[in-house]
């Protein structure tokens, strides 16, 4: 009786470490993703600085074509 019942919780606990591998390896996974997307997210911080001190925003509005059609045709066509 008290062979089975070590074999259960052996088995419990191969099982629950399982499960924490498993949990760690997803969270490496996800740590990894939020960093990519950080380092992505602060070059892009980067550029957007380095072109707010060359132009203004208002001034690449105005270089982009679809806007420019938008305030050659107006709102109303």
């Amino acid at each position: 009786m008290v062979d089975a019942r070590e074999d259960g919780l052996a088995a419990r606990i191969d099982t629950l470490q399982d499960r924490q591998n498993q949990l760690e390896y997803r969270l490496d996974l996800t740590e990894r993703r939020y960093r990519a997307q950080f380092a992505a997210l602060d070059s892009l911080m980067g550029q957007l600085q380095t072109i707010n001190r060359s132009e203004s925003i208002g001034s690449l509005f105005l270089n982009l074509p679809k806007y420019t059609l938008y305030l050659t045709c107006g709102r109303n066509s």
